[in-house]
């Protein structure tokens, strides 16, 4: 991974920049990636989502979910696959149904839980994080804790990538 590709994800915002802080698409795919690595699920999983999201670096940046629904269409989701499907080529990677499944899970965990600790224009249609679910928690925990500060910068991406074998020193 170039690092200027990690640059520019970490000067993406989430959100549309209508948080409490600075956001980053890389802060989300550090911040997910650090959740999947304490909640010990598998490798595959992490790597997948440490890179989930790198699409937004060529396509058209981050569109907030709600958006997407109203406002993108299919060459939108065509380019984000073809990204993602040469992406995956690159890496050596053929993710699973299984693996899929867990970051969209995860993914959706996430934006509930940075809807309700970071956006400052709220938006009706997603819900109120579940403090009873440990992910929700450990979600909120990073990214107070964390204040974007560490979480943000490209070489927290790379140390997952070298731990994950998507780098080798």
């Amino acid at each position: 991974m170039e690092i200027e590709r990690l640059r520019a994800a970490s000067h993406i915002s989430r959100w549309r920049g209508w948080t409490h802080r600075p956001y980053s698409i890389l802060e989300h795919m550090n911040t997910g990636t650090e959740v999947l690595r304490r909640m010990r699920m598998p490798e595959s999983v992490q790597r997948l989502f440490l890179i989930h999201d790198m699409h937004e670096t060529e396509v058209i940046g981050d569109v907030p979910t709600p958006d997407k629904v109203l406002f993108c269409n299919d060459r939108f989701h065509n380019a984000c696959n073809s990204f993602d499907r040469a992406l995956f080529k690159t890496l050596s990677m053929s993710p699973s149904q299984y693996d899929i499944g867990i970051v969209k899970h995860l993914d959706r965990d996430m934006a509930i839980v940075e809807h309700d600790t970071l956006v400052t224009r709220r938006c009706p249609e997603i819900p109120d994080p579940n403090w009873d679910k440990p992910e929700h928690e450990e979600i909120r925990n990073i990214l107070i804790t964390s204040g974007g500060v560490s979480v943000n910068h490209p070489t927290v991406w790379i140390n997952h990538a070298y731990r994950l074998g998507i780098m080798k020193r």
